[in-house]
């Protein structure tokens, strides 16, 4: 972070609790006297990415809707799954073909059943095959609503049923049915890997995909976990500090169409790439009284501070 011009590092004691909010949620509070940037987020957090400490912070508890950044659990629910099959399978987990569903298909094209749920999304046909590999590029990179759908209905019967209440749910899934399992494995992993609340919880899933669902929250402090989790896999690190990527697929005439998908994260296109290496953006329409509501989850490598002894420190 930058405050008047130098990069500034400051003193930071351990994060300690300081009671419940009016939620019931465990205010996380500074210890130090460090000023806090102006920053016009309305919740946020910076933390150090190998311990997961946190170092500065505004809110980061507050459940917020994550948008996109959903699509970080979902990708480590996928990369467990392989995991956790790599002893057992024949081939390669990664090289396995999906097949896109006229579901999965609405949240990019008009469908006569489905209508349309409009979103970001990869441009998948409905009857197109793809990899697994090359579903997570279409789900982390142009943020495809529709390779999340894909994913989660190919693998979500791998999982046991999610509880039938209790939790919030979209009545777009099928009670049971492999969408639906999917989130619910979505909202294990969620409470292993640890949340600054379990009840309640700070964070819930509702969909694989994240667009506007007043029951799909989460907050900056469980982002964090979640995604320090998944850039652990160096496949996710790979996919997630990609700029483009392209796959050729098969048309219904014989023909190849070459789509090009694009990282909706501008900072990998900036003059400060070299700093940056991911993770992933959101946004959505119409939350939290915003027109425009967006995230983002980044990790910086390496920042090179002035010494202790520079003139203004």
């Amino acid at each position: 972070w930058m405050m008047d011009g130098p990069f500034r590092r400051p003193f930071v004691e351990s994060v300690r609790p300081a009671g419940r909010d009016s939620n019931g949620i465990p205010e996380l509070v500074r210890r130090d006297s460090f000023r806090i940037p102006n920053v016009t987020c309305r919740s946020w957090c910076i933390a150090n990415a190998d311990t997961g400490e946190l170092l500065l912070w505004n809110k980061p508890a507050e459940r917020l809707q994550p948008a996109s950044l959903t699509k970080v659990l979902t990708a480590l629910v996928v990369m467990e799954l392989a995991e956790r099959l790599k002893q057992t399978a024949r081939a390669d987990f990664y090289k396995r073909k999906c097949v896109i569903s006229t579901l999965a298909s609405s949240f990019a094209f008009w469908t006569p059943e489905y209508g349309w749920n409009n979103g970001t999304n990869a441009k998948l046909k409905a009857g197109e095959s793809y990899t697994v590999k090359q579903l997570l590029y279409a789900l982390l990179l142009p943020s495809g609503n529709d390779a999340a759908v894909a994913l989660a209905e190919h693998f979500g019967l791998a999982f046991p049923p999610a509880p039938a209440t209790g939790r919030p749910r979209d009545e777009m899934w099928e009670v049971g049915g492999p969408v639906d399992r999917f989130i619910g494995q979505m909202n294990r992993v969620a409470r292993r890997l640890g949340m600054v609340s379990d009840d309640p919880p700070t964070s819930v899933f509702v969909s694989p995909h994240g667009m506007n669902h007043e029951g799909n929250m989460s907050c900056a402090a469980d982002l964090i976990r979640f995604s320090m989790a998944a850039m652990r896999v160096k496949l996710f690190c790979k996919i997630v500090a990609t700029t483009t990527y392209r796959v050729p697929v098969s048309e219904a005439d014989g023909r190849y169409e070459v789509k090009v998908w694009t990282n909706t994260n501008q900072l990998l296109r900036s003059k400060l790439l070299y700093f940056y290496d991911g993770v992933k953006t959101g946004w959505i329409p119409n939350a939290h009284d915003a027109k425009e509501w967006g995230c983002l989850v980044t990790r910086v490598g390496r920042i090179m501070a002035p010494p202790a002894h520079a003139a203004g420190l």
